[in-house]
């Protein structure tokens, strides 16, 4: 164990500490104390079942202030693998935020951080709230078992006679469960294992993204960006926005290279790819930046083609069109509708890449 790995050790053991005092001795500092320095388990105890790696500051303060722009005021937020709480440090003071973990030392801890959160120590398979939330912000665990006592009816969940529980895989779970319980125009705003976009267990789920959602953006980050949590894995952030329900419509571009069918008023998806772990602000600002997403679609874009796609498979989305280039981040749109393009339903014209399109057919069809 090297100096850094016992130093987080060290911090960890304090805040259990603190955590284990009871609530109203808890000072102002150690509640700073936890919030900067509690990193869960990762990769300290070894154990599978285990391994909570907790997102770190940097990260959770881009997705927060993406949400803060886009969310309405009092808007209903779910975290649904709460942890630390670190997504939630940022948020606006106006959201009202309900939080989830099986773990009782992290309910505890959010009850000590969040006060006024709605706190429950329960697993999320068992929060049924459809068509509640306006946000769900989740870091869930990645590829294992999760349990619950009551039925959803969701096709990620199977019946398991022997332990008279609902099972299902985390990856598949989380994001089903973030659709069903979204209002329409609601976000979701994950951080994913590369597994989604390529994992053959887990073509359902992308397919029910597809027919459900508008998907926003997906960006990659670079393996470091949780070496502090203890883990050098890559990760993946997808933002989504759940639609009404519409009809689907293939490219209507001179170049279209795929037949893929997209809901109506699907933009292009902008997808990053983070290169340094310095970068993440920028690339959230070209996210954010109403004018440079006019512009992320030009008539002439440059053809490249990756030997992963960002998002999905090459074979389910075909090429990707670099739009733009700055050191350590680089910026693609995929192709959906169209390059400008028009498309009409009802008697009224769409136009492909305006992302304003999805506020007015939400008003219309919702």
């Amino acid at each position: 164990m090297d100096k850094n790995e016992r130093d987080r050790v060290m911090k960890n053991r304090k805040c259990i500490s603190i955590i284990s005092k009871p609530l109203e001795e808890i000072s102002s500092e150690e509640k700073e104390f936890i919030k900067d320095n509690y990193s869960g388990y990762g990769s300290i105890l070894g154990v599978e079942g285990l391994a909570q790696f907790f997102t770190p500051h940097e990260v959770s303060f881009e997705l927060d202030n993406y949400l803060n722009k886009v969310l309405p005021i009092n808007a209903k937020i779910l975290e649904p693998s709460v942890g630390a709480g670190s997504l939630l440090f940022n948020l606006r003071e106006d959201f009202q935020i309900t939080t989830i973990d099986v773990d009782e030392m992290n309910y505890k801890l959010n009850c000590i951080l969040h006060p006024n959160f709605e706190n429950f120590n329960d697993s999320a398979c068992n929060h049924k709230r459809e068509n509640y939330y306006d946000a769900v912000i989740a870091n869930p665990p990645f590829n294992i078992s999760v349990d619950g006592d009551i039925d959803l009816n969701y096709k990620s969940l199977k019946y398991d006679k022997k332990t008279k529980k609902y099972k299902g895989n985390s990856d598949w779970f989380f994001l089903e469960q973030a659709i069903n319980c979204l209002k329409v125009g609601g976000y979701g705003v994950f951080i994913l294992s590369p597994a989604i976009k390529f994992k053959s267990g887990l073509k359902k789920i992308r397919q029910l993204l597809l027919d459900s959602c508008w998907i926003i953006s997906h960006i990659q980050l670079p393996s470091e960006i949780f070496e502090n949590s203890g883990t050098t894995i890559q990760t993946n952030i997808l933002i989504f926005r759940k639609a009404p329900k519409l009809p689907k419509f293939k490219c209507n571009s001179y170049d279209a290279i795929s037949d893929y069918e997209w809901l109506l008023g699907q933009p292009p998806i902008v997808c990053i790819d983070v290169l340094k772990f310095d970068y993440i602000h920028e690339a959230f600002e070209m996210l954010t930046d109403e004018l440079w997403l006019t512009n992320v679609c030009p008539e002439n874009a440059e053809r490249s083609r990756q030997d992963e796609a960002i998002f999905f498979k090459v074979s389910d989305l075909g090429y990707k069109y670099k739009s733009r280039y700055m050191e350590n981040v680089i910026f693609f749109e995929t192709q959906t509708l169209g390059r400008g393009k028009e498309i009409e339903y009802e008697g009224v014209e769409y136009e492909t890449c305006d992302w304003g399109v999805m506020d007015e057919l939400i008003k219309k069809y919702k």
